[in-house]
């Protein structure tokens, strides 16, 4: 039984990273081609988790801006308020990678506790208050 158990997380994966401090293979260079070295990387996700243990929730989101600063500044008072999220918004040509390994790991932390669709059902809800009359 054993033996089969250690061959599934083998095939699928799942296999911890060779220091056994819990960052998967596939999950390990992702992270060290956001820029972050494969140590600071580690350090970056036990951040991460010590801080969602202590109830503080903070997601650095790379990406083009899409939403109006307006909106956007709304948008963070409201994950702020509703969920205890801090949103802390780059744009994708960020390039210095900085927290890539800290927020991946906080995504998947969010998404398990607030369950998978959170994030766009909050904005969502976050635009109807913004923009009651769906203008």
């Amino acid at each position: 039984m054993r033996v089969f158990m250690i061959c599934c997380f083998l095939i699928m994966g799942c296999a911890t990273d060779p220091d056994g401090k819990g960052a998967s293979t596939g999950q390990a260079v992702e992270e060290r081609q956001s820029g972050e070295s494969r140590d600071e990387c580690l350090r970056s996700i036990r951040r991460a988790r010590n801080d969602a243990r202590g109830g503080l929730y903070r997601l650095y989101l790379y990406r083009d801006e899409r939403h109006d600063e307006r909106f956007s500044r709304f948008l963070v008072e409201y994950l702020r308020a509703r969920y205890g999220i801090e949103l802390i918004m780059y744009g994708d040509d960020d390039a210095s990678g900085r927290d890539r390994c800290y927020s991946n790991e906080m995504e998947k932390i969010i998404m398990n506790t607030f369950g998978p669709g959170i994030l766009s059902e909050a904005e969502q809800e976050a635009r109807e208050i913004f923009n009651p009359t769906g203008r």
